[in-house]
């Protein structure tokens, strides 16, 4: 099926973006938050059942993607801390095709017209799915690929 459900919020100068109001998510069901932040870290994601959340891109870039895989039934809201004031966009994402990650390609490709991720390592696993990330605060276009299915 894909994606669940999902929002994207932003801000100029927060702490937080959040909270983000769910329908209660599904057993097993992965959550996963991806976006960009001027500046800082993201300090923490709280949900309503106080899930563990994984850093998986970003402790040193712009682009940050963290998830909580396997999450249990009944998630209602998540709320993303920064570190330090910042304008972010973030997206949060309710999946059921992620139970585990195999691979991952990083790129910071600063101002170029023409982002890539780079050469990507070959799975090992059928049936993977691919996600995205592309953002600017420019014009606060913020993509996330795929968006279904």
């Amino acid at each position: 099926m894909g994606q669940l459900q999902g929002e994207s919020k932003s801000g100029a100068g927060v702490s937080s973006l959040g909270p983000w109001v769910l329908s209660p998510t599904a057993a097993a069901s992965g959550l996963v938050v991806r976006g960009h932040q001027s500046t800082g870290t993201i300090s923490s994601i709280v949900d309503s059942a106080g899930g563990t959340w994984v850093e998986r891109i970003g402790s040193t870039g712009a682009i940050k993607h963290w998830d909580r895989l396997g999450a249990a039934a009944g998630v209602t809201s998540v709320t993303v801390n920064f570190s330090s004031s910042c304008d972010a966009i973030m997206h949060l994402s309710e999946r059921d095709d992620i139970d585990l990650y195999d691979q991952f390609a990083y790129t910071e490709v600063g101002t170029s017209t023409a982002p890539s991720s780079g050469n990507t390592p070959v799975t090992t696993y059928a049936d993977e799915i691919a996600l995205g990330t592309f953002s600017t605060f420019s014009s606060d276009n913020l993509s996330f690929l795929p968006t279904n299915g």
